[in-house]
């Protein structure tokens, strides 16, 4: 996807203001490359080349720092690591208008696995396949450790024994030590593979979110996907998220 292509999807977000429609240009640069830094008049040239505005610079450039989401760089601003998610979410519109171009049968994580589980489940995992299909690998990597952290979390709470994933204020651990409860001695019932795939989540999931000079490339994604399945595929039947059938004979019951 182009950034002409992806700004046409961004117009059509209402109520963006122009630093928020410069940073998801910013966004949209620096996916494949966290080193991205451009300046507000480089920004607010490409607001107007890509007829989404006519910002001032100086204007703008107060506009983005009052933001908060930049670091200087290079004379330029670039993303914060843990930034790219809340800009992310201010255009969510643009991303899920290319959902229906995304192959969830045959995605990096199969419909066929969360399909018919529970709304927020699927929502993650349309996400995850979207940007694993339109190569953003970075927030595809932060989206599966999205899935493994509520997997788990569901896991544990349809065993009744979430208290053992919470601290004394009720709040789940975070992903790290839910990790090391689920997959050490008493944990969840989960396969090798699968215990491994969690682990790897964890780190790629981590370096994704918040380390500034990371950038996840598609073989970051593909070194774990078939655990990743697997694994997901575990917890959903572990935490039955899914409805079995009802065989003919117990309804006729």
């Amino acid at each position: 996807m182009e950034l002409a292509e992806f700004t046409q999807r961004l117009a059509s977000c209402s109520g963006l203001t122009s630093a928020q429609k410069a940073l998801g240009i910013l966004w949209f640069e620096s996916s494949k490359d966290h080193s991205v830094s451009k300046t507000s008049n480089q920004l607010a040239r490409s607001i107007r080349d890509c007829r989404i505005g006519n910002p001032n610079p100086a204007q703008l450039e107060s506009q983005i720092r009052k933001l908060r989401l930049t670091i200087r760089a290079n004379g330029g601003h670039a993303l914060k690591a843990d930034a790219r998610s809340t800009v992310a979410g201010w255009f969510g519109d643009a991303i899920r208008s290319f959902e229906s171009d995304v192959p969830h049968d045959d995605g990096y994580l199969p419909a066929g696995v969360w399909a018919g589980t529970r709304g927020y489940i699927e929502n993650v995992c349309k996400q995850l396949n979207g940007c694993y299909y339109h190569a953003f690998h970075d927030a595809a990597s932060v989206m599966v450790r999205r899935l493994v952290e509520t997997l788990i979390i569901e896991c544990y709470e349809h065993l009744g024994r979430d208290s053992e994933i919470r601290d004394g204020d009720g709040n789940p651990f975070m992903l790290g030590e839910l990790v090391n409860r689920s997959t050490g001695q008493g944990g969840l019932s989960l396969g090798r593979e699968s215990k491994k795939a969690l682990k790897d989540v964890k780190e790629i999931g981590d370096r994704a979110a918040h380390s500034r000079r990371f950038t996840a490339v598609q073989a970051d994604l593909d070194k774990s996907r078939s655990g990743v399945r697997l694994a997901a595929d575990e917890m959903v039947q572990l935490s039955s998220l899914k409805r079995q059938p009802t065989s003919s004979k117990t309804a006729k019951n």
